[in-house]
C-alpha cells in the first residue's frame, strides 16, 4: 500500500490541483442548469417540458462543439511542455477559427429544423412556447465556439482557474437574469421560458468577452499575445486541428445523440415523461460534469507527458484519473440515492413528475459507473492524441447499440421511461470497455515502436 501511494500520490495531487478549478467551473454550469430547471419548472409544467425538448436538441450541438474543442488539448499541451510558443500560438489562433466555423456549420441544420417542429409529433399546445426559446438558444450558440477554443488554450497551459472564474461569473449572471426575466422581478418584464433564453444568450456573450479581456490584459499572457494576434490562417494547421478534433466531436455527439433520442422518445410518452427526463438529465449532469472535469485534468497531464514521450507517467496518470473518477461516481450515487426525491421536488412542483423521477433513481445510479468509465478512457485517448478510433467505438456503443436498444425497451417491451435509463447503462458500459481496450493497445504500440 505504501508503494502504491508513493507511486500515485503526486498524480492524484496534480489531477486534483488542475481538476478542482475545472470542477468548480463545471459545477457553476450545473448550478445554472439546476436553476434553469427549477425556475422554469416552478413557472409551469408546459415550460419545463418545452425546455426539456429544446435543451436536448441544442445540447447536441453544444456537446459536438465542446468535443471539437477538446482536440486542441493534446496539441497545445504537448507544444506547451516542449516550450514551442510560436507553434502553440499558431495552433490556438487557427483553433479559434476552426471552432467558430464548426459551430456555425452545425447551426444551419438547427435553423432548418425550426421550420419542421410541427412535423415531429410534439404536443401541439407546446409549440408556441417552444418556438421563441428555440430561436434564442440557437443564436446563443454563436459565441460558444470561441469560448471553447480559448478555454482549451488556458486549460492546456495549466491555467485552469480562469475558466472557473469566468464560468462561475457567467452562470451567476445567467441565474440573476433568469430570476428577473422568467418571473418579472426587479422591474423586468415577465417573459417565462423566453426570459430564460434571453438570460442564456446574454451570459454567453459576456463569457466570451471575459476570455478575450483576460488574455489581452493578464501579464502572464504577454509572451503569447503578439504571437496570437500577428499571424494568419494556415491550411496545414486547420487540417491538423480538424483531424484531431473531429473524432472527439463525433464521439461526444454520438453520446449526446442517445440523450437526444431519449428526449424524443419521452415526448412520444407524453408531457410528464418529457418533464421527468429533463429533471433526470439535469440531476445526472452532477455526475457527468464532475467526471469530465477530472478526466480533462488527467488528459492535460497526459498531453504534457506525451510531449516528453514518457509513457510510464501516462499510464500512471490514466490509472490515477480513473480511480478518482470512480470515487466521484460512488459519491454522486450516494447523493442521488438519499436525496433523489428532494432534488426532483426542487425542479418541479408537479407531483406526478416528481413521482416519475423518483421511480428512476436506481437506474440513474446504475449508469453512473458506465459513464465514469467511458469518460475516463475517452479522455485518456484524447490525452495521447489517439482519437481516430474513438469515433468508431462510439458509433458501435451509442448508435448501433444504444438507440435501438432504447427504442426496443421503451416501446415493444413496454418499459417506457425505465427503458431509456437501462439503455443508457448498456451503451455507456460498452463504450467504456471499448475505450479502455483501445487505450491499452495504443500505449503498448508506442512502447514497442521505440528503438
Amino acid at each position: 500500500m505504501t508503494r502504491y501511494f508513493d507511486r500515485y500520490a503526486s498524480h492524484y495531487a496534480t489531477i486534483l490541483r488542475l481538476g478542482m478549478p475545472l470542477l468548480l467551473g463545471q459545477l457553476g454550469v450545473i448550478v445554472t442548469g439546476y436553476a434553469d430547471t427549477i425556475m422554469v419548472g416552478n413557472y409551469n409544467t408546459d415550460a419545463l417540458a418545452s425546455a426539456s425538448f429544446v435543451n436536448s436538441i441544442m445540447a447536441f450541438v453544444l456537446m459536438l462543439s465542446m468535443g471539437f474543442s477538446y482536440g486542441l488539448t493534446p496539441l497545445v499541451g504537448a507544444l506547451f511542455a516542449a516550450g514551442n510558443d510560436r507553434a502553440m500560438a499558431a495552433t490556438v489562433r487557427n483553433g479559434v477559427v476552426a471552432n467558430v466555423a464548426y459551430v456555425v456549420l452545425w447551426s444551419i441544420p438547427l435553423a432548418i429544423g425550426y421550420f419542421l417542429l410541427h412535423r415531429i409529433g410534439l404536443p401541439e399546445h407546446l409549440l408556441p412556447v417552444i418556438r421563441p426559446y428555440y430561436v434564442l438558444l440557437l443564436v446563443s450558440l454563436l459565441p460558444i465556439g470561441a469560448i471553447n477554443a480559448l478555454r482549451q488554450f488556458t486549460d492546456a497551459i495549466n491555467d485552469t482557474k480562469v475558466s472557473m472564474y469566468i464560468l462561475v461569473g457567467g452562470n451567476g449572471l445567467n441565474i440573476l437574469l433568469n430570476y428577473m426575466l422568467i418571473y418579472g422581478r426587479l422591474g423586468a418584464p415577465e417573459l417565462g421560458l423566453m426570459g430564460a433564453g434571453i438570460a442564456t444568450l446574454v451570459a454567453r456573450i459576456v463569457m466570451f468577452v471575459a476570455y478575450v479581456a483576460y488574455i489581452l490584459c493578464r501579464a502572464s499572457y504577454k509572451r503569447y499575445r503578439h504571437l496570437l494576434l500577428h499571424g494568419g490562417l494556415e491550411k496545414s494547421q486547420l487540417r491538423r486541428i480538424t483531424t484531431t478534433s473531429m473524432p472527439i466531436s463525433m464521439q461526444i455527439g454520438m453520446e449526446t445523440a442517445i440523450f437526444t433520442a431519449a428526449s424524443v422518445f419521452a415526448g412520444w410518452l407524453g408531457a410528464n415523461s418529457m418533464a421527468a427526463v429533463q429533471v433526470l438529465t439535469t440531476i445526472g449532469q452532477l455526475g457527468f460534469m464532475v467526471y469530465y472535469s477530472l478526466g480533462a485534468a488527467a488528459s492535460i497531464k497526459m498531453s504534457n507527458y506525451l510531449g516528453l514521450n514518457d509513457t510510464t507517467r501516462i499510464r500512471e496518470v490514466a490509472h490515477a484519473g480513473y480511480v478518482i473518477i470512480l470515487a466521484s461516481a460512488l459519491f454522486a450515487s450516494v447523493v442521488f440515492y438519499f436525496f433523489g426525491h428532494a432534488l426532483a421536488g426542487f425542479f418541479t412542483n408537479d407531483e406526478a413528475v416528481v413521482t416519475l423521477v423518483t421511480s428512476q433513481i436506481g437506474l440513474l445510479i446504475l449508469y453512473q459507473f458506465g459513464d465514469a468509465t467511458q469518460i475516463a478512457f475517452a479522455n485518456s485517448l484524447r490525452g495521447i492524441a489517439h482519437v481516430k478510433p474513438i469515433m468508431n467505438r462510439a458509433f458501435v456503443a451509442y448508435i448501433l447499440i444504444g438507440i435501438p436498444v432504447m427504442y426496443l425497451l421503451c416501446f415493444p417491451i413496454g418499459l417506457k421511461i425505465s427503458g431509456i435509463y437501462l439503455a443508457h447503462t448498456i451503451s455507456l458500459m460498452t463504450a467504456g470497455g471499448l475505450f479502455y481496450a483501445t487505450f491499452r493497445t495504443r500505449i503498448a504500440q508506442i512502447e514497442s515502436s521505440r528503438p
